[in-house]
């Protein structure tokens, strides 16, 4: 139970971090970094091991954010920067390489593929979104978080994605209720899990989940 709560603790605190990138650019995303860094090697009294775990984590809560569907890129990322890490020879050394190699990251996807960079952009927002905020998430108050008309947002938005704004930020919401089901600490009635991901009708919730997943919210109980 213990690494299951670490588990949902560190998604969530990801969530925040990749916000602070979306909304504030890189520079913000780095002292964020840099300034858990600090907070880690405090906590494990730069006990070289510790601080191994303890990025190792930190950086697995953000490969998920980054890449919910995509499991194979997930994994190869977090080997990478895992063995960056590991590598390194003092504390000091493992924290700038932890806030190198995620800053760098983050720059990569910010530039890689200009063509879908705008939409790239919508849907960390939407991932990076803390569950109390993507409760009430619509594609009016996202156009207003970044700053777009709704139409102008909705618009660009499916001609790169070729998907709607709308269906988006309902996918992140099954995708919340799966990892819910799946890492919570206690069990949850499925009422009050549509009700906490903003969805008004448990049954529609239940209808669509199935629809995604394959199966009932309730057999992952």
């Amino acid at each position: 139970m213990g690494n299951i709560l670490q588990i949902t603790k560190t998604i969530e605190f990801a969530r925040h971090m990749v916000q602070t990138w979306t909304e504030q650019g890189v520079e913000a995303f780095r002292a964020a970094l840099e300034n858990c860094a600090r907070l880690i090697a405090s906590e494990t009294g730069d006990s070289l091991s510790d601080l191994d775990s303890r990025f190792g984590i930190v950086v697995a809560g953000v490969l998920t954010v980054l890449f919910p569907q995509q499991p194979e890129t997930l994994i190869r990322r977090q080997a990478i920067l895992h063995q960056a890490i590991s590598k390194a020879d003092t504390a000091g050394e493992k924290a700038a390489v932890f806030v190198h190699d995620l800053s760098a990251l983050l720059e990569e996807l910010a530039g890689d593929d200009e063509t879908h960079r705008f939409s790239q952009r919508v849907r960390l927002s939407i991932r990076s979104s803390p569950l109390e905020e993507l409760r009430g998430l619509t594609v009016e108050s996202l156009a207003d978080r970044l700053g777009y008309s709704r139409s102008h947002l909705s618009r660009k938005f499916h001609q790169e994605a070729l998907v709607s704004l709308h269906e988006e930020i309902q996918d992140e919401k099954l995708r919340r209720g799966y990892e819910i089901l799946r890492h919570g600490r206690s069990r949850v009635s499925i009422r009050a899990l549509s009700q906490q991901l903003g969805f008004g009708d448990p049954a529609y919730f239940s209808r669509i989940f199935r629809e995604k997943f394959g199966h009932n919210p309730g057999e992952l109980h």
